[in-house]
């Protein structure tokens, strides 16, 4: 599979509810929340980098609860759950606040190898209502202080490996001392996954609501928020170069969200569904 790939002049934000802008984007270049918080840290502009952490963010993050041998899960990566069928999943999800990808989708993106697996149980979730739980994420322990499960779940909106631990010093240097990761409760998705695997869109909030990453959105219809991607171009069959071998500093710089040169461009990963040859 190719890298997804768009000059940094490519990259935009467009704000409105989410079935009227993600229309307008490059399928697969939305950004996830792994990159908004990368960017977020490593920008080197210091009011763009302020800018960044002051928005909110629809994320191309996908998000199913199905039931399997009793014990409600939760599986997120990134891909389209959502943003494949913008328009019937934001119909769904408005109308019975559940989008049913159904079955073949289901199965095709709990094997996609950016998805993460957990049961409820082993989350240590808070209970915050009937519909909504979440567990907490103190920043200045990072991965020390979250169980394996727990790892597994937040490494994917908040990066992997020293891009988790650098986020979360971020997040701390900046006065957050805790974040969250909300997904929904245990007996709601037994309830609601009777008839088959629901989904939810998923979102990242800003700064001032301390970061926390949402794995439960149904409001789909809130213009507050922003997507970030490449806008698609009339007859053309992609808005970015595909690029499969690379040198070892720049695969080093996809692999972190950062921006690198490529044949006289500057250029910035909008996907990493992809395995990265070197050469």
């Amino acid at each position: 599979m190719q890298l997804a790939t768009a000059t940094l002049d490519e990259v935009v934000d467009l704000a409105g509810p989410l079935s009227e802008t993600a229309p307008k984007f490059e399928r697969g270049t939305e950004w996830s929340a792994w990159q908004h918080m990368n960017a977020r840290r490593m920008e080197p502009d210091i009011e763009k980098r302020q800018v960044l952490r002051n928005k909110w963010y629809w994320t191309n993050d996908s998000v199913l609860y199905p039931v399997e041998k009793g014990k409600s899960v939760i599986y997120l990566g990134e891909g389209g759950l959502i943003l494949d069928n913008i328009a019937e999943a934001a119909s769904q999800l408005m109308q019975t606040n559940n989008y049913r990808p159904g079955e073949e989708k289901a199965y095709a993106f709990k094997r996609a190898p950016t998805t993460v697996r957990a049961e409820h149980d082993s989350l240590g979730l808070k209970r915050h209502d009937d519909e909504f739980s979440y567990f907490v994420i103190k920043t200045l322990k990072g991965r020390d202080g979250l169980n394996p499960s727990q790892v597994a779940i937040a490494e994917r909106p908040y990066g992997q490996a020293e891009d988790f631990e650098d986020n979360m010093k971020m997040l701390h240097d900046s006065g957050i001392h805790e974040t969250r990761v909300w997904i929904l409760n245990p007996d709601y998705v037994k309830e609601m996954s009777k008839q088959g695997p629901i989904s939810r869109a998923s979102w990242l909030d800003w700064f001032g609501g301390d970061s926390w990453f949402f794995a439960f959105e149904r409001d789909v219809d809130d213009a507050s928020f922003g997507l970030r991607g490449v806008l698609k171009k009339e007859g053309a069959e992609s808005a970015a170069p595909k690029i499969e071998v690379l040198d070892e500093r720049t695969a080093s710089a996809l692999k972190t969200g950062q921006a690198f040169q490529y044949q006289g461009n500057l250029y910035v990963p909008v996907s990493s569904n992809a395995q990265v040859k070197l050469g």
